[in-house]
């Protein structure tokens, strides 16, 4: 982000970010979409599939006979 303020300004930039404990209120149109057969751990930290995906790529592949 540095690099591009300098690159507008002509000038040298050091770019800060407020440490906060606080998520950001995102819209709804911002928010996240689970995958389809998937779950976030939020002990973990990692997402674990958790039934075959149904995804509308699967579908299409399945239907194109390539599975």
């Amino acid at each position: 982000m540095g690099s591009f303020v300098s690159g507008l300004t002509g000038k040298k930039t050091n770019v800060e970010f407020k440490k906060t404990d606080v998520e950001p209120d995102l819209p709804e149109s911002c928010q996240p979409e689970i995958p389809s057969g998937w779950q976030f751990d939020d002990a973990t930290g990692e997402w674990t599939k958790t039934t075959e995906c149904n995804c509308r790529f699967e579908e299409m592949k399945r239907e194109a006979n390539l599975l």
